[in-house]
């Protein structure tokens, strides 16, 4: 055999090798790596989103619960089984839902950026300092059956609405948005 000949058959050998074995394996390679990022992605992105329709549903379940309570209170004297029954499903739940926001707070602190987190601990802020503790103010002073605080209700029962809803709905979208850049 000529050496030309033996160097023709070792160059297909070679070819025949990097073809049959290093181009499949090299493909396969790629193709995990790719598979494992895109399944990461769509793993972060599912707790992300996992967090936030929890978070959601939390306050929005604490501003029905709070907005039922003013809902009777304005007509207390009259509707007082109602009321009563309302305060009573508010306490029974508000500690709950206050402990799942600080839940998700903590969650959050794993799957965003910092920034996240801090938002999150803000809104409860917001809900546990500027409307449960003078709701619960209100409700407790609704004991006294001398008082008539119908018109306190009503006020609080407006501001549920002007006030406390749409500052709920932008301090979301805010959480919601920094989600975003994060992800992107």
């Amino acid at each position: 055999m000529s050496p030309d000949n033996s160097q023709h058959i070792f160059t297909l050998i070679i070819v025949a090798v990097i073809t049959g074995f290093v181009l499949p394996a090299l493909a396969k390679a790629f193709e995990i790596v790719f598979t494992t990022r895109v399944a990461k992605k769509t793993e972060l992105r599912g707790k992300q989103l996992e967090i936030i329709e929890q978070l959601t549903k939390a306050v929005w379940e604490w501003r029905f619960l709070g907005k039922q309570v003013c809902y009777f209170g304005c007509d207390y004297k009259t509707n007082e089984n109602r009321f009563r029954l309302a305060i009573t499903n508010y306490n029974e739940r508000v500690w709950h839902i206050f402990t799942e926001i600080k839940a998700l707070k903590s969650r959050s602190i794993v799957w965003y950026p910092e920034l996240v987190p801090v938002e999150i601990e803000k809104l409860y802020e917001y809900i546990k300092s500027k409307v449960d503790a003078p709701m619960t103010e209100l409700m407790e002073k609704s004991v006294d059956v001398n008082l008539d605080l119908s018109n306190e209700f009503n006020e609080m029962q407006a501001d549920f609405t002007n006030k406390v809803s749409p500052e709920i709905e932008k301090r979301i979208k805010a959480i919601a948005a920094t989600i975003s850049k994060a992800t992107a």
